[in-house]
């Protein structure tokens, strides 16, 4: 039987014993792996890659980007991970981001978390789900597993790789176009931002508030998102108030 162990990349992984070894690289570009310290060999994106009856692999190193897996022949009654884990939710900062362990061979008696950014255990995120904040910006962000059940352990992990965290969207002006009505913004925006506005009439700023009280003229409104990360003005389209 098999079990398997997914290593973020980067890491070397020490103590493997002596077994056969199949790794594989899932990602989309050439990582490179090492065995007992010896000379870097490619592993092309996709690939697999069997080192059978290995003596001594006290450490199997990669490096690169993403995710490798690697599967070690063990004994019959072993504890396998079957489908690998999967983080889910929304990659923009204040988002909870929740990760799937998959499915093993049996239920494990216990599953331990550990979240990390580029490969850095970030303190305390030892739960299933974890809320992006402002240094998750363009980094890496993993979730290693360990399961333990009554016949073995196994290990596994994900990772999303996270974009720019300044706020992007649109807004329009919303209501009635007739002078005494309430004008509104409807806004659309990533990465959850708190909002200012800046209201105009004939090209002259008319209010700060969140909602005005039209008066007849050419109308539009500033708006600026914020959050930790930064900031963006988007100013709606003009509509003629009458």
């Amino acid at each position: 039987m098999q079990i398997t162990k997914s290593l973020t990349i980067g890491v070397a992984i020490d103590s493997f014993g002596t077994f056969g070894v199949t790794i594989q690289n899932p990602n989309a570009t050439v990582i490179t792996y090492a065995i007992n310290g010896g000379s870097p060999l490619n592993l092309a994106a996709g690939a697999t890659k069997e080192l059978p009856g290995v003596t001594n692999l006290n450490e199997l190193a990669f490096t690169g980007v993403g995710t490798v897996y690697c599967l070690c022949n063990v004994g019959s009654n072993a504890l396998r991970v079957i489908t690998h884990a999967a983080i889910t939710g929304l990659v923009q900062m204040g988002a909870t981001l929740t990760v799937d362990p998959g499915d093993l061979s049996e239920t494990p008696t216990e599953t331990i978390y550990q979240w990390k950014r580029n490969g850095q255990v970030i303190d305390g995120q030892t739960a299933s789900t974890y809320v992006l904040t402002a240094a998750d910006e363009n980094k890496y962000v993993s979730c290693d597993l360990h399961f333990d059940t009554s016949t073995g352990q196994a290990n596994d992990s994900a990772y999303v790789k996270c974009g720019s965290f300044v706020p992007e969207g649109t807004a329009v002006i919303a209501g009635t176009l007739t002078a005494g009505q309430t004008l509104s913004v409807t806004k659309t925006f990533t990465n959850n931002p708190t909002y200012t506005y800046k209201w105009y009439n004939n090209a002259v700023q008319v209010a700060t508030t969140a909602t005005w009280v039209a008066v007849a003229g050419s109308v539009y409104c500033k708006v600026t998102a914020t959050n930790a990360a930064g900031s963006i003005e988007v100013q709606t389209a003009t509509v003629t108030v009458v």
